[in-house]
């Protein structure tokens, strides 16, 4: 008849230290998220509005997404540091939000609305000319 062991790793105190420090890790690697909407002046939300995370300093790519049909975009697991904010829409002028900045003290950052004009420019007509080859 075979003694079963009353060891438990959870009863270890090397264990326990081990659990504590991995819980602290992933604590500090949880990140913040940034929700916000883009509208038209008139309030309308513009969904499949591509919106972009730079980073503030040199306006390099952290992450993008597209806005919902209501308008409304998150950024899930973003680290702390400074950002700025791009939205942009086919038949749209692009804007940027003012830069700032994410701290470890804030589980939501609220960008409230990114307003887009719309892009008033008009192309030039095209001429498509089709010739037979002999």
């Amino acid at each position: 008849m075979k003694k079963e062991s009353s060891f438990s790793p959870l009863t270890s105190w090397r264990s326990k230290l081990a659990l504590v420090a991995f819980l602290l890790v992933c604590m500090q690697l949880h990140g913040q998220s940034i929700r916000g909407k883009v509208q038209e002046r008139d309030g309308k939300p513009l969904p499949f509005a591509n919106v972009l995370l730079l980073n503030s300093a040199d306006s390099s790519l952290v992450k993008g997404t597209v806005s919902d049909t209501l308008g409304s975009y998150t950024f899930y697991n973003i680290i702390q540091g400074s950002y700025l904010l791009s939205a942009s829409l086919l038949g749209y002028q692009q804007t940027f939000l003012s830069p700032f900045t994410l701290t470890s003290s804030q589980d939501l950052w609220q960008a409230g609305s990114m307003i887009l004009a719309e892009d008033t420019q008009q192309l030039k007509e095209v001429v498509v000319v089709e010739k037979r080859p002999f």
